[in-house]
């Protein structure tokens, strides 16, 4: 209702059918929602301010005094254009080409690559300090969520990753791009954080965290794959079959005991030696299901800390849905160009994410308070 800026009524006055009397008045309300176009620059969608600036000359010590710091530019792009050629480049993925354009045809506003790159890099020393925030609440939460996923630098040799920690409503989000695949920039991100950490079985997280529980959506992917492979044979498929239908009810068994509150000694040894029966190892089973159960029986442990932990997620499916906006951003960018556009898009990527989170209507306003 408050968004109402044109009211039309249409009243009826006698029966379009026999124009006999009408009782029964009642009224319904229907709402247009358009968009306010620039056409023929009849509506005005852009503010300019214009700044007229004095100046005077001492004659006493020979020097100039403006009253107001003077910038070379002449025409300088304020808060709303800085937030969204940001937005733009986040959650529109957007490249500065494309900003560019739209920024022409809808706005008249002409920017240059050079002033967007520009305002990207002193967007990201505004966000530095929230994104260092967002780290601290995210590792004093329970339990966090972590994963990783390719992010190249074009300017390196070599191959990189971005790896992501997500709280626990995956509404404190940070990305850290450009690093390696190795321990040490996991601890980075965890620092000295003694929460409960759910990520897949990559071998960089063993034994780093206090207490870990391994993603069980993962190796249930992974059976599912092996079931619906067209190069084995039929007996293979009918183990990967089993092996995947089992593996799935003790799934369902675990979350329906986490749900009613039935976890004991007797249930849990009972749930674990059902699994230690599904991975006993079969004749003729496919190559690949070998090594999934042997990866499986190495870090059972880890598989049940849900049962220790009830109020933890068995999956690592938050995680995954984080990553998902960053995916669609390296297929459409090839990454980054060089290692300091990285930097800067990390800081972006985690700030403009978690407050989009949070509330996507309040969002323009949040960015603008930090």
């Amino acid at each position: 209702e408050w968004e109402v800026t044109k009211r039309i009524s249409y009243e009826v006055k006698d029966c379009q059918y026999c124009k006999g009397k009408l009782t029964k008045v009642s009224e319904i309300i229907r709402y247009i929602e358009d968009l306010i176009l620039p056409l023929n620059n009849e509506y005005k969608l852009k503010e300019v301010t214009q700044e007229t600036i004095q100046k005077w000359y001492c004659e006493k010590c020979k020097k100039w005094t403006f009253g107001k710091a003077i910038s070379s530019q002449e025409s300088i792009l304020w808060n709303w254009i800085r937030s969204f050629v940001v937005y733009a480049n986040t959650v529109l993925r957007l490249s500065i080409e494309q900003t560019i354009e739209f920024l022409k045809t809808m706005w008249n506003i002409k920017i240059s690559d050079w002033e967007i790159i520009n305002i990207m890099r002193k967007e990201s020393v505004r966000l530095r300090w929230e994104y260092e925030n967002i780290k601290e609440r995210i590792r004093n939460w329970l339990w966090i969520h972590y994963d990783e996923t390719t992010w190249w630098v074009q300017s390196l040799p070599w191959k990189m990753y971005a790896w992501v920690m997500s709280s626990i409503d995956w509404k404190d989000i940070v990305f850290s791009l450009w690093d390696t695949r190795w321990w040490w920039n996991l601890e980075s991100l965890k620092w000295e954080s003694k929460a409960i950490w759910i990520s897949d079985d990559y071998w960089a997280y063993k034994n780093a965290f206090d207490h870990h529980q391994l993603c069980w959506a993962h190796p249930i992917r992974k059976v599912r794959d092996l079931v619906n492979s067209t190069k084995l044979d039929n007996l293979k498929l009918w183990i990967c079959k089993i092996a995947y239908e089992k593996l799935r009810d003790i799934h369902k068994k675990i979350l329906e005991m986490i749900k009613n509150v039935s976890i004991n000694i007797e249930s849990r040894k009972e749930i674990e030696n059902e699994f230690d029966e599904v991975w006993k190892f079969v004749e003729w089973e496919p190559e690949k299901l070998r090594k999934i159960k042997e990866s499986l029986i190495k870090n059972k442990s880890k598989y049940f800390t849900c049962l220790d932990f009830p109020w933890i997620p068995t999956t690592n499916n938050t995680a995954e849905r984080v990553l998902r906006p960053l995916v669609i951003k390296r297929k459409l960018c090839f990454w980054s160009k060089t290692s300091n556009w990285a930097t800067m898009m990390e800081v972006i990527f985690s700030v403009v994410f978690s407050l989009l989170a949070k509330s996507k209507s309040m969002f323009i306003d949040r960015y603008l308070a930090i």
